[in-house]
């Protein structure tokens, strides 16, 4: 049956009426409707040609009304179920994506009904529209003339449809609303909207409106999913979509009765005081799981060589050349290129564990980086030279990046973490971009005070050299707090070494690599001699071997008075080590020796002492790094196994059981007691005796069809009865139950005892068979029926 008259403007066949005049019966006098609303076949006596065609108006216009009511409510819902997104895009660019989505998805659809246009071709229509439409919105930079979608944005759109849903995974909240990342919201909306359209105005009946009402929820659970770990919109939103989409469906279908809305009341309370009362109790501080904290970001830079092996390459070969230009550079402030935090006794390199708080996690970002580190805040631009490879010059800690060319900008990875980026597709001559963020304070030893070694959770590093180790204890000796210690690897390897790049100085080499074994003969030469290469790495080591959370940094480091305007070449890349503390964070130390520290025989050659006598023990090194705190948006972080021998949290338990059990038993009370009711109600007629109990079978059975949807008028005959419910169940043999209650009534002789017994086997024998025709569903709904309650209350008034 069609659901509306969109595409002609003929009324819709009344059923009533039709199967009245299939049975030659008089519709317009005896169900007491007008005359005048007999077919439009033939034109009634009485009525005028006006009247006539005002009657077809006034339906056709509320077909048309209703048609636009039940599209705007159903793809108003659609959009209300994306709303659990927009916390992820912070941007109300994202709304207008949403909105624009929605309406782009419902005209080509119903241009297509009303045109009666071909299902392929409103699907070619759909797909224009998204092009050109999702173009405009998600490249607004790149469109010809202000409105016109560029190449280059429908070759993005084109390739969005696939890339989009991965897209918006990796990318850190908020997403913000350039680099095509409005694509997704629009193309959920799109596709919604077009679904539920298609549904509405195609096909009226409870299955395509059931359809119907599941699309907002399909995109409902991927707007969770697709949204943030922290958000409480989705709990009163999703009651608000029920509510809505019930009524909607019960006023679609003309099942709606003003008489359910306060046991719908009711049972929304009871949703609602679950979600906002309960669910919290029960959640307690965890955290809701979402895709983006399990999907690992497609960028693994295993592949790469580690950035401290290049070290020396770029000394000897690009001492004089431009690789970086940087304007508007705070004074003394270094330049990062890469941070190292795993040794695997060959190199150090980033981490590949997929742990959020190592070098190696690497994601996209939005328009803006949230930011919880404090101190002087920045903004400079920064110009590539030649310099090379994947890795993105970075300043202190980002809040945003804005490339010149917008397309290049979308390759860029950063690691939070560490304030590292990435290009992944390289470098390119002439790249140009603005960096602003935070560039914490460097606290002094006295500021430092009593802080103890930091509680993260770093990637391992493995053979450390023995003597590292022991020297690392040694000169642990005369540090009383860990600040005061790693101050001493510091000035031993500053002022204890020497500086050389490799070449001969007096017949003292200096050989490239910062593995185990360069470390050792570092520590275990007359003189340490060596790089920025070598001595970063020693630090780093010499903590590492002491418990205390350290990293290795490479970038360019301006002298400590440079600031404004400044151009790096390879002679200013360097290396320096940091140190993780409680309440700090990461802290620079620097100990490299100066670079006119060069070896010479006529140098004493004996190494400083590093056992000095030692006034008080120093603190006891902890033996191992505890895990961090779980990051906010990050809810993939493995818990350790539980010990068997954990006792039982019954208050968790009590809190499990009443958040699931009220609702449930709130949600059942009223099943149940409709069915003890029923109980009640059979038993009591069936333990009467004599006449009343074989009257109670008739009445008992008579309800029970009446349950099935099997309503007789109340003024027939028990025998009329009969005939009535076998015109539609011939199997069944309802006369003799009919017969058996008239003669129950009327007969003068009385009944034997067992005749009572009989007549109700013949009754629930002929209950069943009435119902063999009927779906599970009518007949579920059929004991949960309370259209009978009325009507035996009816009877006892009137045998009163």
């Amino acid at each position: 049956m069609t659901a509306y008259s969109l595409v002609t403007p003929a009324r819709e066949a009344d059923p009533g009426r039709d199967s009245g005049r299939g049975q030659g019966v008089n519709t317009g006098t005896q169900q007491g409707t007008d005359p005048s609303e007999s077919s439009l076949g033939s034109k009634p006596s009485g009525v005028t040609r006006a009247r006539l065609r005002q009657e077809v108006a006034d339906s056709t216009d509320w077909g048309v009304v209703r048609a636009v009511l039940d599209v705007g409510i159903i793809v108003l819902c659609v959009a209300l179920a994306l709303v659990p997104m927009l916390p992820a895009y912070d941007s109300p660019w994202a709304l207008g994506a949403i909105i624009a989505g929605a309406l782009s998805g419902v005209a080509p659809v119903v241009m297509g009904v009303r045109l009666r246009w071909p299902f392929v071709l409103t699907l070619v229509v759909v797909f224009f529209t998204y092009v050109v439409v999702g173009g405009a919105l998600a490249f607004r930079s790149e469109l010809v003339a202000g409105f016109v979608p560029s190449g280059r944005s429908i070759s993005a759109m084109l390739s969005g449809l696939v890339t989009s849903w991965m897209e918006a995974l990796t990318l850190e909240p908020p997403l913000g609303a350039s680099h095509g990342v409005l694509i997704l919201p629009f193309l959920m909306a799109l596709l919604g909207a077009v679904a539920v359209t298609f549904l509405v105005l195609r096909r009226r009946s409870w299955p395509t409106t059931l359809v119907a009402v599941c699309v907002p929820f399909v995109l409902f659970a991927a707007a969770i999913l697709w949204g943030t770990a922290q958000s409480v919109i989705p709990r009163g939103l999703g009651i608000l979509l029920a509510l809505i989409l019930v009524v909607w469906a019960s006023w679609r279908m003309n099942t709606w009765r003003p008489s359910r809305a306060l046991s719908l009341g009711g049972l929304l309370a009871t949703a609602l005081a679950g979600a906002l009362v309960l669910t919290p109790l029960v959640q307690s501080d965890h955290q809701r799981t979402v895709l983006r904290a399990v999907v690992v970001p497609p960028f693994d830079l295993e592949d790469q060589i580690s950035p401290l092996s290049t070290y020396r390459q770029f000394i000897k070969d690009y001492s004089e050349t431009p690789l970086l230009t940087v304007s508007g550079l705070p004074q003394g402030t270094p330049v990062r290129l890469a941070t190292m935090d795993q040794f695997d006794g060959v190199v150090w390199d980033v981490s590949s564990d997929g742990n959020r708080a190592g070098s190696g996690s690497f994601r996209r970002i939005g328009d803006e980086v949230p930011q919880s580190r404090t101190g002087q805040k920045y903004s400079v631009s920064l110009q590539v030279g030649d310099l090379r490879g994947v890795w993105t010059p970075t300043i202190g800690y980002l809040t945003s990046v804005v490339f010149d060319d917008a397309w290049l900008g979308a390759d860029f990875r950063l690691n939070d973490a560490t304030g590292a980026g990435v290009m992944p597709g390289g470098l390119s001559p002439d790249l140009r971009y603005t960096l602003t963020g935070v560039i914490p304070d460097q606290p002094t030893d006295e500021e430092l005070g009593q802080a103890g070694v930091g509680s993260i959770d770093v990637a391992p590093a493995t053979q450390i050299p023995e003597i590292v180790a022991d020297r690392a204890s040694a000169i642990s000796r005369e540090g009383a707090t860990v600040p005061l210690v790693v101050r001493k690897f510091e000035e031993y390897l500053a002022n204890g070494g020497y500086f050389s790049h490799g070449e001969q100085v007096d017949g003292f080499p200096s050989l490239s690599g910062h593995g185990t074994s360069r470390i050792a003969d570092l520590f275990a030469e007359d003189q340490m001699i060596g790089d920025a290469e070598q001595y970063a790495s020693a630090m780093a080591l010499m903590a590492r071997s002491q418990g205390i959370p350290s990293r290795v940094v490479m970038g360019f480091l301006p002298e400590p008075d440079q600031g404004g305007d400044v151009t790096f070449t390879g002679a200013d890349m360097t290396a320096w080590t940091e140190v993780f503390y409680d309440d700090f964070g990461w802290v620079s130390y620097f100990p490299t020796p100066d670079e006119s520290r060069t070896p010479s025989k006529s140098q004493e050659t004996a190494k400083p002492s590093p056992q000095p006598e030692s006034i008080q023990d120093p603190p006891d090194p902890q033996p191992s790094v505890s895990p961090p705190a779980v990051d906010t948006e990050e809810t993939n972080v493995a818990a350790d196994d539980e010990q068997s021998g954990t006792p039982i949290d019954w208050a968790r338990v009590l809190k499990v059981s009443l958040a699931v059990g009220i609702p449930v038993f709130v949600l059942l009370l009223g099943p149940l007691l409709v069915v003890a009711a029923k109980a009640r109600r059979r038993n009591s007629r069936r333990s009467a005796e004599g006449r009343e109990q074989v009257l109670g079978g008739w009445q008992e059975f008579v309800d029970a069809a009446h349950d099935l949807g099997i309503r007789p008028p109340a003024e027939l005959t028990r025998r009329e009865t009969a005939r009535f419910i076998e015109a539609g169940n011939p199997e069944a043999h309802v006369l003799p139950l009919a017969d058996g209650a008239d003669v129950a009534q009327f007969g003068y002789d009385e009944l034997e005892p067992t005749h009572g017994a009989d007549y109700w086997s013949k009754v629930d024998r002929a209950i069943v068979q009435i119902g063999a025709r009927t779906s599970r569903w009518r007949k579920l709904r059929a004991k949960l029926s309370l259209g009978t309650f009325p009507l035996t209350l009816r009877r006892k008034r009137a045998s009163s």
